[in-house]
């Protein structure tokens, strides 16, 4: 037990010195016609509008141009995240079947930055290195602004694999204006690497 805490010691102290050129922050940015867009992302960005607006490049700039206070706290969030990953990957390193839980976020911004809805999908897999399967699969979808309405979500899973598909509509004085149809796809492999 004394060597396996010295081993985790380790592991962690390096982490700490690599964790922010180690750990990536990924997401996918789809723009419409009128300036408003989408970011996929296995994050949830939250609303940046009172701040300023989420950049080209995923940066939280606020108003001044200047970045903002929360860019130290992300650093450090990220940081703890990876740190708490790779404890998670060591206890399940020590099981025969293995779990790996994973969310995905669609969230959609106004031509100013302003986020007007968020759509996510939580799967929930089991492997051993020679399979994978979905065992569990929900989908949560929030408005943040009252034009827009839900008219659907609906989640499926297929083996190793789990699918959400979410239905988003705007309306003005009761008229539709634009519908949002959007699917968020998780897969995992036989070794747990989530796509």
């Amino acid at each position: 037990m004394k060597k396996f805490i010295a081993v985790l010691l380790c592991i962690l102290t390096a982490v700490a010195s690599v964790a922010p050129c180690a750990v990536a922050y990924k997401s996918d940015r789809e723009y419409f016609e009128d300036g408003s867009y989408i970011i996929i992302s296995d994050e949830f960005l939250g609303n940046d509008y009172e701040n300023g607006y989420v950049g080209d490049d995923d940066e939280h700039v606020s108003g001044d141009g200047q970045a903002s206070p929360e860019d130290a706290e992300w650093g450090i969030g990220r940081i703890l995240k990876a740190v708490i990953n790779i404890i998670k990957r060591i206890i399940e390193l020590l099981k025969t079947n293995k779990t790996v839980k994973e969310t995905k976020y669609i969230s959609y911004y106004s031509s100013a930055g302003k986020l007007l809805w968020t759509a996510a999908l939580t799967a929930e897999f089991t492997y051993n290195g020679k399979i994978s399967l979905c065992d569990s699969v929900e989908t949560d979808c929030t408005i943040y602004d009252s034009d827009w309405k839900v008219i659907s979500e609906e989640c499926e899973k297929n083996a190793s694999t789990a699918t959400g598909h979410f239905t988003v509509r705007q309306y003005k004085l009761a008229v539709p204006l634009k519908t949002i149809e959007k699917s968020i796809t998780i897969t995992c492999d036989k070794d747990g690497n989530i796509k």
